[in-house]
């Protein structure tokens, strides 16, 4: 999983990334976050957090294992949803990889 903010992108050696199905969160101890799962069906899950700081959205390819998480501010996330040119303040990508059975 690598992390990049501000043209700059950092590649840990491991994150620790997990995955709760059953408390429906994907939690990122690299970030010191965790993220809802709001949408699930056979290929993808959905997470998505939307703070006073800070929007957060992002997937994880249950076939493949790809992840991606994208950040903004609340003034960004409105400029995207009003059309306009909007900035991310990171984003993450990267590929999951199970400690066990998938699922």
């Amino acid at each position: 999983m690598s992390i990049s903010t501000q043209g700059v992108t950092t590649e840990p050696s491991t994150s620790g990334a997990r995955l709760d199905l059953e408390g429906r969160r994907f939690v990122v101890p690299l970030l010191q976050r965790t993220f809802p799962i709001v949408k699930v069906n056979e290929a993808m899950l959905w997470f998505e957090a939307d703070t006073n700081e800070a929007y957060t959205t992002g997937t994880l390819d249950r076939l493949s294992g790809k992840i991606s998480l994208v950040s903004m501010t609340p003034e960004e996330k409105r400029k995207m949803y009003a059309g306009q040119s909007s900035h991310l303040d990171w984003s993450m990508a990267g590929r999951c990889t199970p400690g066990g059975q998938l699922f």
